[in-house]
C-alpha cells in the first residue's frame, strides 16, 4: 500500500507564524543592542501580518527609545486600531508625549491607560467569578448525583445502574486509582 501526498511536502508558514518568527528575531536583535535592525525586522513582521499587536507594541517602544517619538506615537495609534483595548499603547504614547513636553496629551493618554486597565481588571474578575460559579454548580451537581446513587445502593447494593453511576463519579473525581 502507498500514501499519495500532494506537493509541496512542506506547508508555507501562515502570515501570523511568519510575523511571530520575525518578532522573536527582533527581540534577539534588540537584546544584542541592534535596535535599528530590530526596527526593520518588526516592520517586516507588520507587513506579513498587519494585525500582529505585539509587533506594533515592540516597534513603538524601540522607536521611543531611539528618540523617534512622533513615529512611536503613530505606531501606537496603529496598535490601537488593531487592539483597541491595549493599555500599553496609551502608556507608551503618554511617555512619548511627556518627553515631547506635551503634558496635557501625556495626561490624557495616562488616564486612558488607567481606564482600560480598570476595564480589563473588571472583565477578568467577572470571568473569574463566572468560572467560580460554574465550578461550584458542577460540584453541587456531582454531590447531588453521588447522594442519589448512595441512596439507591442503600436499598439495593447490587443495582447495576447505581453502581455504574457511582463508579463513573469516582473516575470523574480521580478517586478510581
Amino acid at each position: 500500500s502507498a500514501t499519495v501526498v500532494p506537493l509541496p511536502l512542506l506547508r508555507p508558514r501562515s502570515p501570523e507564524e511568519e510575523a511571530e518568527g520575525l518578532l522573536l528575531r527582533a527581540a534577539e536583535l534588540f537584546a544584542a543592542d541592534r535596535e535599528e535592525e530590530a526596527i526593520t525586522v518588526l516592520e517586516r513582521a507588520i507587513a506579513a501580518s498587519p494585525r500582529h499587536a505585539d509587533a506594533y507594541e515592540a516597534l513603538g517602544v524601540i522607536l521611543g527609545r531611539r528618540g523617534r517619538l512622533e513615529e512611536a506615537i503613530a505606531v501606537m495609534r496603529r496598535l490601537l486600531e488593531v487592539d483597541p483595548g491595549s493599555v500599553m499603547a496609551h502608556t507608551n504614547m503618554s511617555v512619548s508625549h511627556r518627553e515631547l513636553g506635551r503634558i496635557e496629551e501625556a495626561e490624557l493618554e495616562a488616564r486612558a491607560a488607567a481606564v482600560k486597565a480598570a476595564e480589563r481588571q473588571r472583565r477578568e474578575r467577572s470571568r473569574a467569578d463566572h468560572e467560580r460559579e460554574r465550578l461550584e454548580h458542577d460540584a453541587a451537581d456531582r454531590a447531588r448525583r453521588e447522594e442519589m446513587f448512595r441512596k439507591v445502593l442503600e436499598i439495593d447494593p447490587d443495582d447495576p445502574l447505581a453502581n455504574f453511576g457511582r463508579g463513573q463519579r469516582k473516575v470523574e473525581a480521580g478517586a478510581h486509582r
